[in-house]
Parts: C-alpha cells; sequence; structure tokens
C-alpha cells in the first residue's frame, strides 16, 4: 500500500490552509488544474497552502480511503473535480459519508469542478453529484461553491473585540434593511 499522509494527522499551523483535491480521471485533474492556475494565491494570497491531490481510485482501498477521510476531516477545502454526467460512484459517497460527521464545528468549503460537457446548452441545471455534493456542504455546516473562488480571505477572528466591531458596523444592506423596517412601521401607525 502507498502511505498517501503521514501518521501524524495534526493540523498544520492555524494560518496553512489545507485543501483535497479529488479527483475522477486524467481529465478532470487537468480541468481541475487549469481551473485553478494559481491555487495556492487564490486560496490564500501570501500565506502557506498544503494541497493534496487523490484519484477516485484510491477510495477502493480500505486503508487509503481512511486516511484520506482523516485530512478530509481536516481540511479548509475540498476540491471534487469530475464529469457533469452521472453520479458519484458508491466509494466516493461512503467515503464522504465518512469524515462528515468527523469535521464538527470546523468551517470550510466543498468545491465542486465539474468539466464542462461539449455540447453544454447556455442554461444548464445542477448536475446529481453537484446536488450531492450542495447536501454534504450543508450538513457538514460547509460552504457550497462550484468553482474555485478569485479570492478566499483569512477567517473571522473569534476575540471578544472582533465580534463587538463587526456588531457595530452598518452596512449598505443593512442600512436599507432597517430603512425600510422604520417606514414599514410608520405606515402601520
Amino acid at each position: 500500500m502507498v502511505k498517501l499522509v503521514p501518521d501524524n494527522l495534526e493540523p498544520g499551523p492555524k494560518e496553512t490552509c489545507q485543501v483535497i483535491v479529488l479527483y475522477e480521471d486524467v481529465a478532470a485533474r487537468e480541468f481541475a488544474v487549469r481551473s485553478s492556475k494559481e491555487l495556492s494565491e487564490s486560496i490564500q494570497p501570501g500565506g502557506p497552502v498544503e494541497v493534496r491531490w487523490f484519484p477516485v481510485d484510491a477510495l477502493i482501498e480500505a486503508g487509503a480511503a481512511r486516511e484520506m477521510a482523516q485530512w478530509a476531516a481536516l481540511a479548509d477545502l475540498i476540491v471534487f473535480a469530475g464529469e457533469r454526467a452521472g453520479d458519484w460512484p458508491g466509494e466516493v459517497k461512503m467515503w464522504i459519508e465518512s469524515w462528515v460527521s468527523q469535521r464538527g464545528e470546523r468551517e470550510g468549503a466543498i468545491v465542486g469542478i465539474m468539466v464542462p460537457e461539449r455540447a453544454a446548452s447556455p442554461v444548464e441545471i445542477a448536475s446529481l453529484k453537484e446536488v450531492y455534493l450542495r447536501h454534504t456542504a450543508h450538513r457538514a455546516g460547509m460552504d457550497y461553491l462550484c468553482h474555485v473562488p478569485p479570492a478566499i480571505s483569512k477567517g473571522i477572528p473569534d476575540s471578544p473585540e472582533s465580534c463587538s466591531a463587526r456588531a457595530g458596523q452598518i452596512t449598505s444592506l443593512l442600512d436599507e434593511i432597517l430603512s425600510t423596517a422604520a417606514h414599514q412601521c410608520s405606515l402601520r401607525r
């Protein structure tokens, strides 16, 4: 058996962004690479990023799947690259279910990068794979993205001072909501 990860599965330093990419085949891997040309910089500008690439075929071996699941439970970003058509194989779904409950309250995102079909229509609906990933992200308390984002900023600090500062900010959206609510209240009187 090829050892995919070290025995020590402690997460890296907090500032290191942990990324796992699971790809169906060579075409999906190449598409994921092209879609995320500057993956390191787009995920965490200026910061260290640790990316691990795994083929779906590796999930057939129980030991490798278990180790990959441990990495997924710790990852900040889990990227799935595959063909749009069809559904994920049973091994992929079993693997996903094995780490979803292990994440706890850990923030993160699942990214679905689907290779576009040659005769793609201008209006596309989500594939079965994308729907499954979206539901999985919801159950795991993660975000779901349908492509690698241009930039992901660092997490929001958890300090009381940070929370207090954010609570006092009135954004344009909040201002609009408050103005609309105040206007509706004045109409009812």
